[in-house]
């Protein structure tokens, strides 16, 4: 008799989990946030700069609750928030999915600056520290809060049977608070991390699997999701 069909537990935020899942087939899933990412509003002028930096997607959309960024540029970590910047008029070079490939690509175009680095309450990747330390002018601010939120009964749930869940970790934050609420599970584990990073943040009890994707970008995440599945 053929395994059952694993689940595959989505934490993003919902809008980001529902979005990922599309294409991810032959499994169960189930979508229970983790995080809930909330605006915060901000002092700094964003026209003042000659440049932004956007490290995620709810950076933008968290920049322009507060201010208009219709007309700006500036630099984004991915082709994902290069798009979304897009949506609110602004035009953002795209490096390759990481920090260290932004930092590389805004070092590689040598701006005169200022530059802004409009973030999360709790960031990674020293941006603005690395830019600064090459004379890049750029100063951060915090434009949304990351607030924790407990997993749902429908995932407490999968988590107490015995079958298998595969777990995409998008960042180590969520890998350290998902790993203490997967303390006591009973299902097999399967962590797929989008960096190596995000892995080694896991808390939680020892996994079936672990792998990290091929590239730090949702599309091969979602390619190593269906290698397992597979």
């Amino acid at each position: 008799m053929p395994d059952p069909a694993p689940t595959i537990l989505l934490t993003r935020p919902r809008a980001q989990s529902l979005r990922f899942a599309e294409g991810l087939t032959g499994a169960k899933l189930v979508i229970s946030p983790v995080l809930e990412i909330v605006h915060l509003p901000f002092a700094a002028d964003v026209r003042t700069y000659d440049g932004l930096i956007f490290t995620s997607e709810n950076g933008i959309r968290a920049a322009a609750a507060n201010s208009d960024l219709k007309g700006l540029t500036g630099y984004a970590v991915g082709e994902r928030t290069a798009d979304v910047g897009a949506e609110f008029g602004m035009t953002l070079r795209a490096a390759a999915g990481s920090a260290d490939d932004l930092v590389a690509s805004i070092l590689a175009d040598r701006p005169v600056g200022p530059l802004l680095h409009l973030h999360g309450a709790h960031s990674r990747g020293d941006v603005a520290k690395r830019l600064k330390s090459a004379e890049i002018e750029t100063d951060t601010v915090v434009v949304y809060d990351q607030k924790a939120c407990p997993l749902s009964a429908e995932a407490l749930a999968i988590l107490d049977e015995t079958g298998v869940v595969i777990v995409p970790l998008f960042s180590p934050r969520t890998a350290a608070l998902l790993g203490q609420m997967c303390q006591g599970a009973r299902a097999g584990l399967v962590l797929i991390g989008i960096s190596a990073a995000a892995l080694q943040a896991w808390t939680g009890p020892k996994p079936l699997r672990q792998a990290v994707a091929r590239a730090p970008t949702a599309e091969a995440m979602r390619q190593e999701i269906l290698r397992h599945i597979r």
